[in-house]
C-alpha cells in the first residue's frame, strides 16, 4: 500500500513541469504573434518595395531564359531535318 502511494505520488510530480512548459511554449506563441499582427504593415511595405526595385530584373532575366531555351530548341529541331 505504502509503495502503491508514494508511486501514484511521484507520478504526479513528474507531470508538473510539462505543463508550465506547455504554458511558457504558449505564452512565447501569443507574444511572437502579437510582435507580427504589430509590426506586419512594416514589413509589407519594406517586401513591397524590394519587389518593386528588383521586379524589371527579374522579368528581364525570365525573358532571356525563356528566348535562350526557344533558341535552343529551334537549333535542334534544324539539325535533326
Amino acid at each position: 500500500m505504502r509503495y502503491l502511494i508514494l508511486s501514484i505520488c511521484c507520478i504526479s510530480f513528474i507531470h508538473c513541469g510539462e505543463f508550465e512548459v506547455m504554458d511558457y511554449n504558449n505564452q512565447i506563441r501569443k507574444s511572437a504573434d502579437s510582435l507580427y499582427r504589430i509590426q506586419r504593415p512594416l514589413y509589407q511595405k519594406m517586401s513591397d518595395s524590394i519587389c518593386n526595385e528588383k521586379i524589371d530584373a527579374f522579368r528581364q532575366l525570365s525573358i532571356d531564359t525563356l528566348k535562350k531555351s526557344t533558341l535552343e530548341e529551334i537549333e535542334k529541331l534544324i539539325k535533326e531535318q
